[in-house]
Order: C-alpha cells, then sequence, then structure tokens
C-alpha cells in the first residue's frame, strides 16, 4: 500500500503541449492527398488551395505544396503553382472524376481483402451533393484503386513542377482604355 503511495506521488502530471501555429496555407487548403508506403515509412502529402483570389476575368489560380516526410530527416516542403505548371489544373480536374467508394455494412456485405503491407492512399476534399449540398470526402485506400491510380499519376505529372519557393501573390495587370 505504501508503495502504491510512492508511486503516485512519482507521477508527474504535465500540462498539454499548447496547439502548433497556424497554418495559413493548410487552413485554405480546399483538398489534401497523400501516398505513404507501408514498409518505407516515407509520405508524400500534397495540399491544394486557391493562390489567386476568384475574378471574373481571369481564371482561378491554384497552388500545391508537397511535403516529404521520411524517417532520422527532417521534412521537406515544395510548391507549385498553375501559373507555372500546366499540370495543375488537369491533376486537380481529375480529381473530379474518381471513382469513390461504396460504404460496407458488417454483416450484411463480404469482408474487403486485409492487406498488411502496400501502399496507404489518401483523399480529403470539398465535395457536393448532385442538388447542390456541401460535403466533405475522406477516403483511405491501399493499392490498385482509382484513388491509388489517381495520385499516383498526378504526383507523376507534377513531378517537374516542385521547387522550394512558394508562390507569390498574383501579378496585377492594368487595362488601359
Amino acid at each position: 500500500m505504501l508503495l502504491a503511495f510512492a508511486l503516485q506521488a512519482a507521477v508527474v502530471v504535465t500540462p498539454p503541449a499548447p496547439p502548433p501555429a497556424a497554418d495559413s496555407f493548410g487552413e485554405r487548403a480546399f483538398a489534401h492527398f497523400s501516398r505513404e508506403p507501408v514498409l518505407s515509412h516515407v509520405s508524400e502529402s500534397v495540399d491544394a488551395a486557391f493562390s489567386t483570389e476568384p475574378r471574373p476575368d481571369a481564371p482561378i489560380g491554384y497552388a500545391l505544396r508537397l511535403t516529404r516526410r521520411e524517417p532520422s530527416h527532417p521534412a521537406t516542403i515544395v510548391w507549385a503553382e498553375s501559373r507555372t505548371c500546366p499540370a495543375v489544373r488537369p491533376a486537380l480536374m481529375a480529381m473530379r472524376a474518381v471513382a469513390m467508394p461504396h460504404p460496407y455494412v458488417s454483416g450484411i456485405d463480404p469482408p474487403g481483402a486485409m492487406v498488411v503491407d502496400g501502399t496507404e492512399y489518401r483523399l480529403r476534399a470539398e465535395a457536393g451533393y448532385a442538388h447542390g449540398r456541401p460535403a466533405w470526402i475522406d477516403i483511405g485506400t491501399n493499392r490498385d484503386t482509382p484513388l491509388a491510380a489517381w495520385v499516383d499519376h498526378s504526383l507523376a505529372a507534377l513531378a517537374r513542377c516542385w521547387s522550394p519557393v512558394p508562390p507569390g501573390p498574383a501579378p496585377r495587370v492594368f487595362l488601359t482604355p
């Protein structure tokens, strides 16, 4: 009994760490996709956000931030922008065509195949129903799925676009009469 009291007295309760500083790019992101091979523990995640304000006289600009994480190395962050990389817009447009999985009901639907290795693919994005009601989707899959194919294809198409320099503000255009 005395040992239990001594152990309780030795336990130091520390307050929780403060939340990390706000990430303004991440907060503005309308989509996030990633892949993480299970055995290599190297992850690549992309956040997509507007790089320009929507205007009726110009196309919307998009910025992508790729974060690579691997064990024992600091995260690497690189950027791509639709004004300088023609692959950005098609990659985002193709996201709209990714076939979505259907929910399973345990006990009614057959269980899916268990995969213990492979690659985890994720997509979290703004979405909407046919009648316009907004929603969010958040799906995760493994290899050999439509999501995996889209992520792999998008990252390959964007490979030459990444730069360590974040996109700057859109240039101002002045029209003369």
